[in-house]
């Protein structure tokens, strides 16, 4: 007979298993700008919404109208750092080009959006890998926020900021200082305080999704250079998000300045963003390190297998 220790293994094992088994990268965007996939010019006094950025191709996978012209909205306070943005865990092809966001006076939000090619499989889970940088902090100022998600989207209003759906990951910028954050259910959830310019992050999210009732998020981080993953927090209950995988169906950015003067030269870099239905799909991480809530779950089955082994001893 397989010993309780066996058991442990098998069942951590077919847990690690479960969530990869019908792993789907469902898009990805690495913000090239032609066919090769070389840095392109962009209208730096115009968004991504307006002509000539709406004609230049960009993403690499998984968009509707691939070709070009294919975010949605005008407006949106972002242009192209057409160096991109580099880090030791991210998946497929890096390629030259990224976002850059800023320049937004007192009170000012935008936001441009674009639809996957086809409706997420479903799943019970999904996860959203990307990079940040933030690029100059010091003429950050009043309340700022700049975030990059997965969401639904619906009607055509630019001047609009919310994290009350999807999940989203970004930095926000308040009075005591900048932080890498997350959101979800209409809340910010901070992963770090950054104390430094010009540091690339690699942020993943999961959300882990229910058919009826609330959904759970977890998170993870790492600067570049890292070879695994921080743990942020595991298993925050963000509420009913998502009733289908339409849910989940757009890429958004959404900038705002919710107070203070004019945010000239505050620049904070997207890039490489990835989504999938496993963790493989948008990290290079060998292993993500697992939330507190199974390691004591794996805590209580290793104690109950040296129980069972005392047990037979006796």
């Amino acid at each position: 007979m397989r010993s309780p220790t066996y058991a442990l293994a098998a069942l951590l094992s077919l847990w690690a298993g479960a969530s990869s088994a019908h792993a789907a990268l469902i898009a990805s965007e690495s913000f090239q700008t032609t066919d090769s996939g070389a840095g392109g010019t962009y209208d730096a006094e115009n968004g991504l919404g307006y002509s000539p950025n709406t004609g230049v191709l960009m993403g690499n996978y998984g968009f509707a109208n691939s070709g070009g012209k294919t975010w949605v909205n005008n407006t949106m306070a972002a242009v192209a750092n057409l160096a991109g943005l580099s880090h030791s865990l991210t998946t497929g092809t890096p390629r030259t080009g990224a976002v850059r966001m800023g320049n937004l006076s007192s009170a000012i939000a935008r936001r441009v959006f674009r639809t996957f090619a086809a409706e997420p499989p479903l799943s019970n889970e999904y996860y959203l890998g990307g990079l940040v940088n933030l690029g100059a902090m010091d003429n950050m100022v009043g309340v700022t926020q700049s975030m990059a998600g997965v969401t639904a989207t619906s009607g055509t209003t630019v001047d609009t900021f919310n994290i009350g759906t999807g999940i989203h990951y970004g930095v926000r910028k308040d009075a005591s200082g900048a932080y890498l954050t997350t959101a979800a259910g209409g809340v910010f959830r901070d992963l770090l305080q950054i104390t430094s310019p010009a540091i690339t992050y690699q942020v993943v999210l999961r959300i882990t999704v229910a058919t009826s009732g609330n959904e759970l998020l977890s998170a993870w981080y790492a600067p570049d250079g890292a070879t695994e993953l921080t743990p942020g927090f595991a298993g925050v209950d963000v509420g009913n998000l998502f009733t289908s995988p339409a849910n989940l169906g757009s890429l958004i950015f959404q900038t705002r300045n919710q107070s203070g003067g004019s945010n000239t030269n505050k620049w904070v870099i997207f890039d490489e963003l990835r989504f999938g239905t496993a963790a493989a799909d948008v990290t290079a991480a060998s292993m993500i390190p697992e939330p507190a809530g199974l390691v004591a779950w794996a805590g209580a089955l290793a104690a109950s297998a040296a129980f069972l082994r005392r047990r037979r001893r006796a």
